[in-house]
């Protein structure tokens, strides 16, 4: 399965949702591994957006910030952050769930289509 970064962001919300909810235990299994390297992706998305703000950042109270008055980096930043954003994550041996696993499922109509990618 070829998911974006952003598609991940997109719907790791919606996901941990789901793995609240009481599921089949194939399904629970399938979503729990999904999860795993779901989170291993954001993590290191995470460090590498961290690196980036202490880039185009200053130190201000131990913490790194964007100047939102300094335009260069802010662009600079954001052009970096929508290449990252871009980039494709291959998630081994995950095949999408059929969607009459999740039939006593409620979630609302928006988890649903940030899942859509997750279901078949």
């Amino acid at each position: 399965m070829q998911l974006t970064l952003k598609q991940i962001l997109e719907s790791v919300d919606s996901l941990g949702k789901l793995l609240n909810k009481e599921l089949p235990v194939k399904t629970a299994y399938r979503l729990g591994r999904l999860s795993k390297a779901i989170q291993s992706e954001l993590d290191q998305f995470n460090l590498t957006r961290n690196n980036l703000i202490k880039k185009y950042g200053k130190e201000k109270d131990g913490q790194y910030q964007i100047d939102p008055d300094d335009k260069t980096a802010l662009e600079k930043f954001n052009k970096e952050i929508e290449e990252l954003l871009d980039v494709e994550i291959k998630i081994d041996s995950y095949e999408p769930i059929p969607i009459n696993e999740l039939d006593d499922i409620k979630l609302s109509a928006i988890d649903m289509s940030k899942l859509e990618i997750f279901i078949k």
